[in-house]
């Protein structure tokens, strides 16, 4: 809340080493400016969502910072990691409370393994 409140006093507790983001946000920043700085530097386009952010920042007038484009792919990260997690847990209480379903299931994973 003081972030948005009073920018400027947050400012000022960063200066003094008052941290706002845990740790693992952090990380997280800190592998996106890498990706972002690897694939500026690489320049293969891979058609992918960094892609597009750094043609977006580059079209931009005013340009959007590595901060945005950090935050934007750690969102990106995390709105596909909680659709991911829910189904495969939905499927793995479904497979458990369906031993049918599971034996089959069994059975097909088996015969694509042999192939």
């Amino acid at each position: 809340m003081l972030v948005a409140i009073c920018p400027r006093v947050a400012e000022l507790a960063c200066a003094a080493g008052v941290q706002f983001t845990s740790e693992e946000f952090q990380f997280f920043m800190r592998v996106s400016k890498h990706a972002l700085a690897t694939r500026r530097a690489s320049h293969t386009p891979r058609g992918d969502f960094m892609d597009m952010l750094l043609e977006a920042s580059a079209d931009s007038k005013q340009g959007l910072s590595d901060d945005t484009l950090a935050a934007q792919t750690i969102l990106f990260l995390l709105a596909g990691y909680d659709n991911t997690a829910n189904t495969l847990a939905m499927s793995l209480h479904l497979l458990a409370h369906h031993a049918a379903v599971r034996a089959r299931l069994r059975r097909e994973v088996a015969r694509a393994l042999l192939r």
